[in-house]
């Protein structure tokens, strides 16, 4: 999972806080900070 996106703050979203979550859904990371196109995305496949 790889999901960036920006929580717009009322006054008509002017203000926004850039958040960015990352892993799989059993251990994910979640990060506030800038994000940029070339943030690397990795693809894990399991095997069970």
């Amino acid at each position: 999972m790889s999901i960036a996106f920006r929580l717009g703050l009322p006054l008509l979203g002017s203000f926004g806080i850039p958040i960015k979550i990352t892993g799989n859904s059993e251990d994910f990371i979640i990060e506030v900070a800038n994000i940029t196109e070339r943030d690397p995305l990795e693809e894990v496949k399991e095997i069970n």
